[in-house]
C-alpha cells in the first residue's frame, strides 16, 4: 500500500503491547494456543532513536533467533512474515493478546498452560513449518522462560494478617490487636479543631473548627473584590488628574 507521508508517519503502534514495550515487561508465554503457534515468544528489542541506523539494528538479534514479532522499547512493536498481510495479523494478534493480560490481571488470575502442553503446541507449529527455538528446550523452565515477570501479582499464599479466599488470594483482617473500622466513619483527630484559618497572617474569627475551609474562601473572596474596587477607583482618580 502506497499511503501519503502524514498518513504513514500518523499511524499508531499497538496500545496495549505498546504498554509492555514502555514498562519493560517481558510478555508472558504459554496461555493462549494461537499465540504460541503463530508468534511464540515475543522479545523485546533495546531502545534506540527512532529514525536512525540503530534503531533499524536492535531487531537484528531477535531476527536471527526466529522472532517475527517484536517490542520496541519504550516505543511500539514490529512483526514480520512472508507477505504485509500476515504480518499485520501477527501485530493484531498481539495488541489482543496483550489486551486479554491485562483485562485478565484486573480480574483477578491467569492460568497458564503447564509446559508438557505448551510442548504440544510447538510440536502442531512445527508441523506447520513454523520454526520456534524453544523446539529445542527440553525443561518447562525453558520453554516458558522470561513470562515471570507480569505473573509476579498473583500469591496463593497468604501475608501475615490475611486469609485465603476461594481464589487463593489473601484478604486484609486490619490491624493485628486492633478492633475492626469496618462501616465506622473516618475519625476527625483533635488537632484539626485546635487550627485557625489564616488569610495574610492574620486568624479569621469561628474559623478553628470543621468545615471554616468554606468561611476562608468567603473571606479571601470578599478581600480581593475590596482590592480590586480599591485599585480601580485609584486608577480612575490618577487618570482624572
Amino acid at each position: 500500500m502506497n499511503f501519503p507521508r502524514s498518513t504513514r508517519s500518523a499511524m499508531p503502534h499497538p496500545p496495549h503491547a505498546t504498554a509492555f514495550a514502555v514498562s519493560g515487561i517481558p510478555i508472558p508465554t504459554g496461555i493462549l494456543p494461537e499465540v504460541e503457534i503463530f508468534i511464540g515468544q515475543i522479545p523485546l528489542a533495546e531502545y534506540e532513536t527512532p529514525g536512525s541506523k540503530n534503531f533499524a539494528e536492535t531487531v537484528l538479534p531477535h531476527l536471527k533467533n526466529k522472532a517475527n514479532t517484536i517490542l520496541l522499547a519504550n516505543h511500539g512493536a514490529v512483526a514480520c512474515d512472508k507477505d504485509l498481510l500476515h504480518a499485520y495479523f501477527h501485530l493484531e494478534t498481539l495488541d489482543m493478546y496483550c489486551k486479554i493480560l491485562l483485562l485478565s490481571k484486573q480480574v483477578g488470575n491467569i492460568n497458564r498452560l503447564p509446559g508438557q502442553k505448551v510442548k504440544e503446541l510447538l510440536d502442531i507449529k512445527s508441523s506447520l513449518g513454523i520454526e520456534d527455538p524453544r523446539h529445542e528446550c527440553e525443561t518447562e523452565q525453558c520453554i516458558l522462560a522470561g513470562s515471570d515477570d507480569f505473573m509476579k501479582g498473583f500469591s496463593s499464599t497468604p501475608i501475615p494478617q490475611h486469609t485465603a479466599g476461594p481464589d487463593g488470594h489473601g484478604r486484609g483482617l486490619g490491624i493485628e490487636g486492633e478492633p475492626s473500622q469496618k462501616d465506622e466513619p473516618q475519625p476527625i483527630p483533635e488537632s484539626f479543631l485546635e487550627v485557625p484559618a489564616m488569610v495574610a497572617g492574620r486568624v479569621l474569627p469561628d474559623s478553628g473548627k470543621p468545615g471554616s475551609s468554606s468561611v476562608t474562601a468567603q473571606r479571601r473572596a470578599q478581600e480581593d473584590e475590596i482590592e480590586r474596587v480599591v485599585q480601580l477607583v485609584t486608577d480612575q482618580i490618577m487618570s482624572a488628574s
